[in-house]
């Protein structure tokens, strides 16, 4: 019988390739000696190796003034991903709007400031955010939402099967109607984002059945996809 976790169903060949769950191992050995540097130490903390990752993405995709960047952090590190945001932004110019928030006031965010001024909305997302939930409306024409993992983390996010683009389910974009393809929109989903379907299973399953076969079950259909 499946857990509660397997029955997310995890469309891989809908929305790219799914990375494993994280196994952080970050003790200390017995030898280890504290660091005589406070910037030493700071760059063995997983909390700042998280921070410049997410850096890492703002600082790629900054450039335009109408691209406006939603950084997602966990709560706790909020406060450290503003302040590290406004000091590397002294040092490298950030000519794109950059919003640092987390997945409860995310869309409080998105709300308040999005506009007709931006083209691109990038949603980067720290990798200790466990899951995000969005609305974003059609007022923007791209968005890309991207996991921002260090080097060597197989980290995943999950995205709630509610979240909408121009009042579409995400998760459905493929089979969205005529009239949305021709406007041109697009949202994409980088690698170890992936949609939860445990809540959501039944409709997912009609959606997907012209493209799985009429007899696919919903607990096939999680296998297939998952």
């Amino acid at each position: 019988m499946h857990s509660t976790s397997s029955k997310a169903l995890v469309l891989g060949n809908f929305f790219g390739t799914v990375s494993p769950p994280s196994k952080n191992n970050l003790s200390k050995g017995p030898h280890s000696k504290p660091s005589s540097s406070k910037s030493s130490s700071s760059e063995k903390d997983p909390y700042h190796q998280e921070n410049k990752a997410v850096w890492k993405a703002v600082k790629n995709k900054n450039g335009s003034p109408e691209v406006i960047i939603f950084a997602v952090v966990a709560s706790d590190h909020k406060s450290k991903m503003k302040d590290f945001v406004k000091e590397k932004g002294r040092k490298e110019e950030l000519r794109s709007t950059v919003i640092v928030t987390t997945q409860n006031h995310l869309q409080e965010k998105i709300n308040s400031n999005l506009n007709k001024k931006y083209a691109t909305l990038y949603l980067l997302v720290s990798s200790n955010v466990e899951r995000i939930t969005y609305e974003i409306p059609g007022v923007v024409k791209d968005v890309q939402v991207a996991l921002c993992t260090p080097p060597g983390r197989p980290d995943k996010l999950r995205i709630d099967s509610s979240s909408t683009y121009c009042g579409i389910k995400t998760y459905a974009w493929t089979q969205r109607a005529d009239s949305t393809r021709k406007s041109g929109h697009q949202i994409l989903h980088s690698e170890g984002c992936y949609f939860n379907f445990s809540d959501d299973m039944d409709e997912a399953v009609q959606l997907f059945q012209p493209i799985t076969g009429s007899d696919m079950s919903a607990e096939r259909l999680s296998e297939q996809f998952g």
